[in-house]
């Protein structure tokens, strides 16, 4: 099962996807935390084909318009769905200080390794509680770059 390196992370962009005026954003490198996916939790999946959710860590340096740089480190956990084309997950963080946030993404896989995701992402404490937003990304490999945006 392939990572869900989009998630991570950094989740949070903005390819014309934020609505507001000054919307805050951002671009994100979201890396693997070797090793971090030995937890795997095994079940009959559609079909009864056996399916595993991993859980993964995920390392995340987001970098704002204005200057502003935020590391933060992610708990995940994603699963395929039943034709194994793509992975759905959930996030959490710590975030830098105070601040938390919750990802939710999706990913879609070629046959050749890359992947497209996609999602939004929830501040849940700190200087973005109740703040909404959404990210994308590209790529493959255990190093992934998006963009991503909050709302006004």
């Amino acid at each position: 099962m392939k990572n869900l390196v989009w998630i991570a992370v950094a989740l949070i962009s903005g390819a014309g996807f934020a609505t507001g005026a000054a919307a805050e954003s951002f671009t994100y490198t979201v890396t693997a935390e070797p090793g971090s996916n030995a937890i795997r939790v095994t079940a009959r999946g559609d079909g009864g084909a056996m399916m595993s959710a991993v859980a993964n860590r995920l390392e995340v340096t987001f970098t704002y318009k204005s200057g502003l740089v935020e590391k933060a480190v992610y708990q995940c956990i994603d699963w395929p769905t039943p034709h194994e084309t793509t992975n759905v997950g959930v996030m959490c963080n710590g975030g830098s200080g105070e601040d938390k946030y919750s990802v939710i993404g999706t990913c879609l896989f070629n046959n050749k390794g890359s992947e497209m995701c996609w999602g939004v992402i929830e501040g849940i404490a700190g200087k973005r509680a109740g703040k909404h937003g959404t990210y994308t990304h590209m790529g493959s490999g255990a190093t992934t770059t998006g963009e991503g945006a909050w709302e006004d």
